[in-house]
């Protein structure tokens, strides 16, 4: 006797469950509290962006506008008002004649800081008063207060 099965359908059983959402607090790290040390800030300002390297810049206006930096600078103080000043600009010869201007002023007297750019071994030549690099230690403290008072405002650094 021969019998055929029928397949028979197995229930299934759908299992539902309910997912209840959650708000997490996120709190976001300031970047400001991974500046601890010469080379964490030495690499903070590595990772932002660098337009003068950059092959193709999309200048608009919210890019380069000045007021960022005005927000910064109110922020920290105006620094910019409290000291007296020379900006050399220009595309041949900035470097010959902060070299000159400084060793005419530091000659007469006064205490000459100066900026220039790039750096070519370490980043603090770009900040250099009476011919001294700023120390390692004042570095770190002004660009983790600068990192700051960004973050405060909203600013991304660029």
């Amino acid at each position: 006797m021969a019998t055929s099965k029928t397949p028979t359908k197995k229930k299934s059983v759908k299992r539902t469950t309910k997912k209840v959402a959650t708000k997490r607090k996120t709190t976001r790290k300031s970047p400001a509290k991974g500046i601890e040390t010469f080379s964490s800030a030495v690499k903070y300002l590595l990772e932002q962006t660098d337009f003068e390297r950059m092959r193709v810049v999309q200048y608009d206006e919210t890019t380069f506008k000045l007021d960022r930096m005005r927000t910064l600078l109110a922020a920290i103080g105006n620094p910019q008002e409290k000291v007296p000043m020379v900006h050399i600009a220009g595309t041949v010869g900035k470097g010959s004649t902060v070299a000159m201007l400084s060793s005419m002023l530091r000659g007469n007297g006064y205490t000459v800081g100066e900026y220039t750019s790039p750096h070519l071994i370490d980043i603090r030549e770009r900040v250099v008063v009476n011919g001294e690099m700023i120390k390692e230690e004042t570095f770190t403290t002004i660009l983790k207060e600068i990192v700051k008072a960004a973050t405060k405002n909203k600013l991304t650094p660029t």
